[in-house]
């Protein structure tokens, strides 16, 4: 869905956790937004997935047009 982001949940809590799970989720999102593969991807099959490989690209796309940088 196009107004869909999934984000890691925990069944345990602790301040380890809760830092590491925070800049996990934040590095997945950024990647996304660079048009990149994040790095914990869990069902690795929407990496086969031509309308996921054309999601990412059109990000690709727009972080370059826009001279952001990594």
């Amino acid at each position: 869905m196009e107004n869909v982001i999934l984000t890691s949940h925990s069944i345990c809590w602790t301040e380890e956790l809760f830092r590491d799970m925070g800049r996990i989720d934040c590095e997945g999102a950024l990647a996304i937004y660079r048009g990149e593969i994040p790095a914990h991807v869990v069902n690795p099959q929407v990496l086969e997935n031509a309308l996921f490989l054309d999601k990412l690209a059109h990000f690709k796309d727009n972080f370059i047009a826009t001279g952001a940088r990594p």
